[in-house]
């Protein structure tokens, strides 16, 4: 035999029944030892050993074989089929890559009397047009990644703050948000929260940023806000939107903590469960 699986790629044999000649490079899997040749084991219905054996726009998925694997050439996972062929559009990748780019939008069909059940207990399903709400879906004929216009999609019933930290060097605050907001770079806090917290936050040098689910306020040199004081957002007009869908101001207000005791809070809700 030869010395490396590799170097065998010109081999010939003739098939006791009927004289058959097979030539070709090595193929452990079958009985006559080239490809080519007769399967050495019986492959289940439908199942595949690569994306080849698969129809087009499905590849060949593997289960994990963890405590049947046999070393050797004539293994059990080298040569037996035990694949299934997956559509694209049924591929855990596929719908992993589709969340990404979605970001996060849960669609939904309004009033069609089961729409509560497609939005989370907090939301409510708002109709949308093709300008407001394209999402992208997988295509079942083509099994291809397509956009397509959502009929509706599931909004927060309300859009408010959570929380709100003082830094320990108290030069800024992070606020957490009920939902993802439009992102926000430096821009002046007056133009999301009124004028009585403006002062507190040190007037027109106080700057707020948004990313995802984080208000960050980088408070101005002046800013007086204290562990206990309350911020309160603009009942109108604000620029601290929802993230897919930028007509819906966040509001309400906060009471302001410190970090330490943000931390003894969880730590003494531990040691009560």
């Amino acid at each position: 035999m030869c010395a490396a699986e590799d170097n065998c790629t010109r081999l010939s044999v003739v098939q006791p029944d009927g004289g058959t000649s097979l030539s070709g490079t090595l193929d452990w899997c079958t009985v006559e030892g080239v490809r080519g040749g007769v399967l050495a084991f019986e492959p289940a219905s439908g199942s595949c050993r690569a994306d080849s054996d698969c129809p087009t726009n499905a590849a060949c998925v593997v289960p994990s074989l963890s405590g049947l694997e046999v070393p050797g050439p004539w293994s059990f996972t080298r040569c037996y089929a035990t694949g299934s062929c997956v559509k694209n559009c049924d591929m855990d990748s596929t719908k992993q890559k589709l969340k990404e780019l979605n970001a996060g939008i849960v669609t939904c069909t309004p009033d069609d009397g089961s729409s509560s059940g497609q939005c989370a207990a907090d939301e409510y399903c708002a109709a949308t047009t093709s300008a407001t709400c394209n999402t992208w879906v997988c295509d079942p004929v083509t099994q291809s990644l397509v956009k397509s216009a959502c009929p509706g999609m599931c909004q927060p019933q309300r859009l408010g703050l959570l929380s709100a930290v003082l830094s320990n060097n108290g030069r800024s605050v992070n606020v957490a948000l009920n939902a993802p907001a439009a992102p926000l770079s430096l821009v002046s806090c007056g133009r999301m929260f009124d004028s009585n917290n403006m002062a507190q936050l040190g007037g027109a040098a106080a700057t707020c940023s948004v990313n995802e689910t984080t208000l960050t306020i980088d408070l101005g040199a002046g800013a007086t806000l204290v562990a206990d004081g309350v911020l309160k957002l603009l009942e109108s007009g604000s620029i601290l939107t929802w993230k897919f869908n930028t007509t819906r101001s966040f509001n309400g207000s906060v009471t302001v903590r410190t970090h330490q005791r943000v931390l003894c809070k969880d730590a003494l809700a531990r040691l009560i469960d």
